[in-house]
């Protein structure tokens, strides 16, 4: 494979643990404190305290993943193709051209807007039935991060 030259844009997901927790923990956190008052008339307290320390295990292990995941995620962005390093046991990376993708989309949810992140979702063509869409999750400034992808794809 002949050499190329360097990418034209670097995407590198931003880990924000504030943002990450109220966006993935905010329902359950919020059943939990509703939980408190039946838990302590009821006198059930230890079962409820069971289950606070095990889904406090679960969020901060999740939490640690996630946090390890965007700090070896990336995405380049080549004049012909983009090149997905995604995970930090997955060595080879994914190679997705640019005649196979359909479509670019910005997302955010009120959480990622007041933080200032969102997420680009790339639709792809392709016949793996699991893999229709590729999300950059976490990118920070998110509006002109999508203008220049743009711009880079479709030049």
């Amino acid at each position: 494979m002949e050499e190329k030259k360097g990418a034209d844009l670097v995407i590198k997901p931003k880990f924000n643990l504030l943002m990450e927790l109220i966006n993935r923990n905010i329902g359950t956190i919020i059943i939990l404190l509703l939980l408190i008052y039946p838990a302590v008339k009821l006198n059930v307290i230890r079962p409820y305290a069971i289950c606070l320390i095990i889904y406090t295990v679960y969020v901060v292990i999740s939490t640690l993943i996630r946090m390890m995941r965007y700090q070896y995620s990336k995405y380049e962005f080549f004049p012909d193709r983009l090149v997905i390093t995604d995970s930090f046991y997955k060595k080879i990376p994914d190679v997705v051209e640019y005649k196979d993708i359909k479509d670019v989309l910005m997302y955010q949810d009120y959480v990622q807007k007041f933080f200032g992140y969102g997420s680009i979702i790339i639709k792809i063509d392709t016949n793996n039935i699991l893999k229709k869409e590729i999300i950059l999750p976490s990118i920070e400034n998110v509006q002109n991060v999508a203008v220049d992808l743009n711009k880079v794809i479709y030049q």
